[in-house]
């Protein structure tokens, strides 16, 4: 069950809530000496001297009650029992600000005094000030139902996002607005519901019957924070996003988490707590990164020094090469890297030199290959380097510069195609080159199979190289099977196991048909 301060009496046997903050009562939390209550009350709206005058006993020390600095309910300045002065200009919508209450005069009883003398919000600044805060701002300013121009629901609005209450005076009561719905609801604390429930009225309408004048306005310098942790610490480049924690002092609800300056969207946990999500973006590639904490005005300020974090780079991984070989003095072409763990700063090198590269995927790099890099026949040592932190060199993967029938082959050991289509560069041709790399040196039938093709097709090349009728049949017998490829690399394992037979059946017959046609160009040769 919840419990609640215990009520109290006066002298007519009407009861009041007990609560400390606003106003002290000996017996009350822990209080063995008089307290504001014991010292001034009399009965509701007495004017009569307060009773340590009438009985000349020493008032007490003003500590934690914020109605002492107020003057509520003191006739030593000019307030009956439950009431509290809020000074503001008679005729004007200005903010009647506590600087100008220590110079500014008003009248109470015939006497003239200075408006800081027993304003209500000038002794909350004092309270604040006792406490050990730094007041920003403070002031009175009448509302816009009272006056065109006064403080408007949108400031009200402004004030609670900002995570500040503000302090609405009635005319007989003052309550605390603690959050709204548009378009004109307010919702309120106030001291008559001891149980702690949130009330409502309408903005310029009235509480209890009691019609709304003014706002007192006082707001808190925000402390400049400090960090002390941050957790976690480091990340992986591409990974998800997630929940960062960052501990310190002096965080208020709107402290901002930035992340190399830029704000991430940011939770209040406590003073010494905040989250921040950080998002997939902000981990994409590898980077040192320094976390602050962000105060805004008033006050608050960057907390220094910066907390580090680190997202590390992985280290690569190779899987393939497409195409992974081509004949010497052949054209400049585009490499596709196959593998893991690539960022956006991923470089493929050539033998060790760097080559200009595009980020695809995690998964894929294309680098541009100039004719230099395939002017003689030989080999290179295809890397990946992923920069720091972490990251380094992948393992290497070779790649063949090789003539036909030098083990490699033109169009990288696609013979019959390269004869057919005139180049190794062709796009039909790096389909099938695409199709061997990717799918058929991945089993050890496929492996079978190019090792078949490697062996007997270099010679029915070397026929239909110089025959436009021989290279035209065999583009358009080649077409299905070009065509069946490109699916099987695009559309997975699923479409490879139904295609797989078709094609090495299909190529197995194109070559025996051409072995045929150019047996009998032969023998019809011969005869001639």
């Amino acid at each position: 069950s919840t419990t609640y301060w215990a009520t109290w009496s006066d002298v007519n046997s009407v009861t009041y809530p007990n609560l400390p903050l606003a106003a002290s009562h000996n017996g009350v939390d822990g209080r063995v000496t008089r307290g504001s209550i014991d010292d001034s009350w009399v009965q509701y709206n007495s004017s009569a001297s307060d009773p340590y005058i009438t009985n000349v006993w020493t008032q007490h020390t003003w500590s934690d009650a914020i109605g002492d600095y107020m003057k509520t309910s003191q006739s030593a300045y000019s307030n009956t029992d439950g009431s509290t002065n809020f000074w503001n200009y008679l005729n004007s919508n200005a903010q009647l600000t506590c600087a100008a209450m220590e110079t500014d005069t008003g009248v109470t009883d015939g006497v003239s005094h200075l408006i800081s003398w027993n304003d209500g919000t000038y002794g909350r600044k004092l309270f604040y000030e006792a406490r050990g805060y730094t007041v920003a701002t403070c002031y009175n300013q009448k509302t816009d139902n009272k006056i065109a121009g006064g403080f408007s629901f949108t400031q009200l609005k402004a004030e609670i996002d900002a995570g500040r209450p503000v302090m609405l005076n009635l005319d007989g009561h003052t309550i605390v607005a603690v959050g709204y719905n548009d378009p004109s609801t307010v919702y309120v604390h106030d001291t008559w519901h001891q149980d702690g429930s949130t009330q409502s009225m309408t903005w310029g309408g009235s509480f209890s019957k009691m019609a709304l004048l003014s706002v007192s306005i006082v707001n808190l310098s925000n402390p400049a924070p400090t960090t002390t942790s941050n957790n976690p610490t480091s990340a992986t480049a591409g990974g998800v996003a997630f929940t960062l924690t960052v501990n310190g002092t002096n965080f208020v609800g709107t402290s901002v988490v930035r992340w190399n300056g830029a704000d991430l969207t940011t939770s209040f946990v406590s003073v010494t707590q905040l989250t921040a999500a950080v998002t997939a973006a902000d981990i994409a590639t590898g980077a040192n990164v320094t976390v602050t904490v962000f105060n805004p005005t008033p006050g608050g300020g960057l907390s220094d020094p910066p907390l580090n974090f680190t997202v590390n780079n992985p280290s690569p991984a190779i899987s393939s090469l497409s195409p992974s070989s081509a004949a010497p003095g052949g054209s400049e072409f585009t490499l596709t890297v196959n593998g893991s763990n690539f960022v956006s700063t991923s470089t493929v090198k050539w033998n060790g030199a760097d080559r200009v590269t595009t980020f695809v995927s995690s998964i894929q790099l294309r680098a541009a290959i100039p004719t230099a890099d395939i002017a003689t026949a030989g080999t290179a040592a295809v890397t990946v380097f992923n920069t720091t932190p972490v990251g380094g060199t992948s393992g290497t993967s070779t790649f063949t510069i090789t003539t036909p029938g030098g083990g490699g082959g033109g169009g990288g050991g696609c013979f019959i195609a390269t004869a057919a289509f005139g180049s190794p560069m062709e796009k039909h041709v790096e389909i099938l080159r695409d199709f061997r790399d990717r799918v058929l040196l991945n089993s050890s039938a496929g492996k079978a199979f190019v090792q078949f093709y490697y062996r007997t097709s270099p010679a029915i090349a070397d026929k239909i190289a110089p025959s436009e009728g021989l290279r035209f049949i065999t583009r358009a017998m080649l077409m299905p099977v070009i065509g069946a490829a490109y699916l099987i690399v695009h559309l997975g394992m699923l479409m490879t196991m139904l295609l797989f037979t078709i094609i090495v059946l299909t190529v197995i017959f194109t070559i025996r048909i051409l072995r045929k046609t150019i047996r009998k160009s032969a023998r019809a040769k011969a005869a001639a």
